[in-house]
């Protein structure tokens, strides 16, 4: 009888929308247009008149949304600089996930669309940008009032360069940038890497880009990828490679990475050719007990510790993936590999999640002892040909 097959453990998201920060930008943003009369020159009048001209697809998802018209209407009926009023619009819609996107949207557009008019130059001052120490101050808007200074912050230039951005973006980290920590390091580069469009959705790319620093980062397993494809993933260490399996007319590339750059993405793409048996396949494998040098060091193998791997996948091709983990001479002998089939996101399976015969079930499943020299990301064959394209964004043991 098979055992209880492990769920996808449950992922947490660090960097995190803040509703009430957001909506405060918005409305902030929407008092920066100009905090005057509607003659303004840069008044909100002509801001919100320039960006439904400019920004229409934004404006529409503005208006078909109640809590985004309710937001933009109430901001606009505020004094300028009044932060008790503006607070009070955006309570008001600070659960409307909806509302929060459309206005955030919106709002980018028209400050990109319509520098002039949206320039808030009657306005007061805007909020500085987050910061502890060395957080800057706002700058005061002409004829206004000196923003407010930064606060909740953040040191250290990655932190600084991901707080400027989330700003940018109408989104605040929910805490504090530590330079230091592996996790917020690589919670920024999620932030610099994405576009705003991205950073304020609650799934996609920057949520998976999260989720896998939160089984890798998170719990101190750096994936870095050096030049000529050299892995270090916690206790990992060693070439990555591709293969196919050498008999059919699977392709694969690159079929190898010795060109790789430092930092460089461990993409492969190719077609799985269509066979009787099924034995086609093609991979995309790393070494996890191997030294750097050339020619590359014959691998050895790796003593499991912990519970599992943790791994961050993209799949734009959509073909059916498995992970497996391989020990030595399980090339030729299939009693010595253990599969999991993947769905290409993000997941820290378990050992005992990994069998022989994983595409049923019916083969013995990993005893999480024995030492293992590789594992890789393969395109299983099928009767008829099989297109991919997918990357390894992590791979590591998990405690």
């Amino acid at each position: 009888m098979m055992p209880n097959r492990a769920k996808e453990q449950p992922l947490r998201a660090r960097v995190t929308l803040r509703a009430a920060a957001l909506l405060f930008l918005l409305a902030v943003g929407w008092s920066g247009c100009g905090g005057g009369s509607k003659s303004d020159m840069g008044g909100p009048s002509a801001c919100l008149s320039c960006a439904m001209k400019a920004c229409p697809s934004q404006a529409a998802a503005c208006d078909a949304s109640p809590g985004c018209k309710a937001l933009r209407a109430c901001s606009l009926a505020c004094r300028s600089g009044d932060a008790a009023c503006q607070n009070a619009c955006t309570t008001a819609v600070a659960n409307d996930s909806t509302a929060i996107l459309a206005g955030a949207n919106y709002l980018a557009c028209a400050q990109t669309a319509c520098p002039n008019e949206c320039s808030g130059s009657s306005a007061t001052g805007t909020a500085g940008t987050s910061g502890g120490p060395g957080g800057s101050s706002g700058s005061a808007g002409q004829g206004g009032s000196t923003g407010t200074a930064g606060t909740g912050g953040t040191s250290g230039g990655i932190c600084a360069t991901a707080t400027a951005k989330l700003t940018s973006c109408g989104a605040a980290w929910t805490g504090t940038c530590d330079a230091t920590s592996l996790l917020d390091q690589c919670d920024s580069r999620c932030i610099i890497d994405n576009s705003c469009s991205a950073i304020v959705s609650t799934t996609g790319v920057f949520s998976d880009c999260l989720d896998i620093c939160d089984v890798t980062a998170g719990e101190g397993n750096v994936f870095k990828v050096a030049a000529g494809g050299y892995v270090t993933a916690g206790a990992w260490k060693g070439y990555a490679w591709t293969a196919t399996d050498g008999v059919s007319a699977t392709t694969i590339n690159p079929t190898s990475f010795s060109t790789l750059a430092e930092d460089g993405k461990l993409c492969v793409s190719g077609v799985v050719a269509g066979t009787s048996d099924y034995s086609a396949v093609a991979i995309l494998g790393i070494s996890i007990n191997q030294a750097q040098g050339s020619p590359a060091p014959r691998p050895s193998t790796w003593p499991p510790t912990g519970g599992g791997i943790s791994y961050g996948l993209t799949n734009p091709g959509g073909s059916p993936l498995r992970i497996q983990i391989q020990a030595a001479g399980g090339a030729t002998d299939p009693t010595k590999r253990w599969c999991k089939p993947t769905n290409g996101n993000v997941e820290t399976p378990f050992w005992i999640d990994f069998n022989t015969k994983c595409w049923d079930w019916s083969g013995l499943y990993y005893d999480g002892r024995t030492p293992l020299e590789s594992v890789m990301v393969l395109v299983p064959g099928d009767l008829v040909a099989t297109p991919f394209n997918f990357c390894v964004v992590a791979l590591t043991p998990h405690p």
